[in-house]
């Protein structure tokens, strides 16, 4: 009951925000923040974390898009490994403009209904934008600072608030939303608008060993190259090819 009476009310708190966001809520230009709509990346495992806003309104263009999107963090990588005894893990999670979609990133390709069962996804939401409103005050820094790179310990770290398990204080109780370097994340939409949740896998990302993150949305057109030859009609069309010019001879 206790759980239930929590996820109850950051579910509220994101309604409430949601009708702050559409009236013209906090500033993105204010501190580094994540407000509705904007995308936020997170890399951290180390004595110093790094977060990047991809911009105001970026969370639905950047993952449902058409296109790839990539980031090459490389030059941080020296910075960030220090104190990373078990690696660096790294997340994206972001809300839509208007509150009610939550993008998460998670190592599941596919979500069973069992582990459906144990995400309050409402409740992660609430516990990202709790963050993202504390961390954005405490740093008082310009969106032009972004990237930031923050240390572990402060109060209003990444880690601090949310924990260093990828659960979000919790409210993921069955799948965990950050991988290890080098290792790939799909993507996940889900609604948080108190109906019933829906999940929808919309992408993948890959943030490498060398620092090149790589986003592809679902929606990315494959070459069709690629799906000739994987349907075998490549070689089809390559063996009528050669038939044709033997009977021309």
């Amino acid at each position: 009951m206790q759980r239930q009476g929590t996820v109850k009310r950051l579910a509220a708190a994101v309604i409430a925000l949601s009708a702050m966001a559409v009236m013209g809520g906090p500033s993105s230009a204010l501190a580094l923040g994540f407000n509705f709509g904007d995308l936020g990346f997170f890399v951290y495992g180390g004595d110093t974390e790094r977060y990047e806003n991809f911009g105001t309104g970026s969370t639905v263009p950047t993952l449902e898009g058409t296109s790839v999107t990539t980031r090459n963090i490389s030059a941080d990588l020296a910075t960030l490994n220090a104190g990373a005894s078990t690696g660096l893990r790294y997340s994206l999670l972001g809300l839509s403009a208007d509150g009610a979609n939550f993008y998460f990133t998670t190592p599941n390709s596919t979500l069973s209904s069992a582990q459906q069962a144990g995400i309050f996804a409402s409740g992660g939401a609430g516990e990202f934008f709790g963050f993202q409103a504390q961390h954005g005050a405490a740093t008082g820094g310009v969106l032009a600072n972004n990237p930031s790179l923050t240390p572990r310990a402060a109060a209003h770290s990444f880690t601090s608030m949310l924990g260093t398990d990828g659960r979000l204080n919790g409210q993921f109780t069955t799948i965990t939303t950050q991988a290890s370097i080098g290792s790939d994340l799909s993507i996940w939409r889900v609604n948080v608008d108190g109906l019933t949740e829906m999940y929808t896998k919309v992408g993948t990302v890959l943030l490498a060993n060398s620092g090149q993150l790589t986003i592809t949305p679902t929606a990315v057109p494959v070459p069709a190259a690629v799906v000739l030859f994987g349907t075998g009609l490549v070689g089809l069309v390559g063996l009528a090819r050669r038939k044709m010019q033997g009977l021309a001879a």
